[in-house]
């Protein structure tokens, strides 16, 4: 084999690799996800029996910010959406107080934003450990809430 080949060869496992590091680096930056369901909700059966939706996070510490897309069905009129620390199975410590507010009100579906001037502590522990919190859309008639899924890288 020519060197000129053995370069391209080369060339072309170090891009092959350096895209798997990317991909792999992506869940570490900080992108997660959430599968939302009615029968995720706590209590269970509190929540919309039909309603379901799935969100995505980018979770950037340095820049003190969250941004995220959502959509989401059948949660019953006007949603608002929280994250709360809490395993799955389990409600908030203080379901008073959200770990982060994405929006106030909300009909329609999908919605994109982001959340800005968060506290870096709370970003690097959602990041850090995304399975410890939750998403959950809540409104007047599903006050626990519509629907909820954990996060996940």
């Amino acid at each position: 084999m020519g060197s000129s080949r053995r370069s391209r060869v080369g060339c072309a496992g170090l891009a092959a690799l350096a895209g798997a590091a990317l991909l792999l680096a992506g869940g570490r930056a900080g992108n997660l996800d959430a599968r939302m369901t009615g029968a995720q909700v706590v209590p269970h059966g509190d929540g919309a029996p039909r309603g379901i939706g799935h969100a995505r996070f980018r979770v950037r510490v340095a820049q003190q910010k969250l941004c995220f897309d959502m959509t989401f069905q059948r949660t019953g009129g006007t949603v608002r959406a929280y994250i709360f620390r809490g395993r799955r199975g389990e409600q908030p410590p203080n379901p008073q107080r959200p770990t982060v507010t994405l929006f106030g009100s909300l009909e329609t579906s999908p919605e994109a934003g982001c959340v800005r001037d968060l506290q870096k502590r709370k970003l690097r522990r959602i990041k850090d450990a995304p399975r410890a919190f939750h998403v959950v859309l809540v409104n007047n008639r599903y006050d626990n809430g519509a629907i909820r899924g954990q996060l996940r890288r």
